[in-house]
């Protein structure tokens, strides 16, 4: 009986350690991570790192480098600003001024394309002291061709 007994404890034991090892599930956003602006632009694939929200002029940003070893002069880049005058950025739908920006080259040989709109919409899901995520969409024109580019895209960033 009493081989029986420590026999059972051991096994409720391990069950009770074996069961608290298993993995904890992911938290935060399933879509993008901590630090990142990710979009669609006429159809394509675009993801920058180290994105960030700027809580003094109410907007967020972020580059790319599609090809940091070929050509590392070249980046593109994407801002979104809340048209809202100071305060707290809150949960919703905003107007937004934004911006889709491709550069190349070293100054003062440098090219610069930019499509801007001023009518963007950007609507953010979740607000912290610390954090901000959303999504933001516009369609923005270039000045010098009259072009246009659609651009479609989320962000979950830290405030600065």
């Amino acid at each position: 009986m009493k081989k029986l007994l420590v026999l059972l404890t051991v096994t409720l034991a391990m069950s009770l350690f074996m069961s608290s090892c298993k993995d904890d599930e992911p938290t935060g956003p399933s879509d993008v991570v901590l630090g990142e602006m990710s979009a669609t632009i006429d159809g394509s694939s675009w993801k920058a790192q180290n994105a960030l929200y700027y809580n003094i002029t109410d907007h967020v940003a972020g580059v790319y480098a599609p090809d940091p070893l070929k050509n590392p002069t070249k980046t593109t880049s994407i801002n979104v600003k809340l048209a809202q005058l100071g305060g707290e950025p809150t949960v919703g739908k905003h107007t937004a001024l934004c911006t889709y920006q491709e550069s190349e080259g070293f100054p003062p040989n440098s090219v610069t394309k930019t499509w801007s709109a001023t009518n963007g919409s950007c609507e953010i899901t979740e607000v912290t002291d610390k954090e901000i995520k959303g999504t933001f969409s516009f369609t923005g024109t270039n000045e010098d061709d009259n072009t246009t580019k659609s651009v479609n895209g989320k962000f979950y960033t830290p405030r600065q």
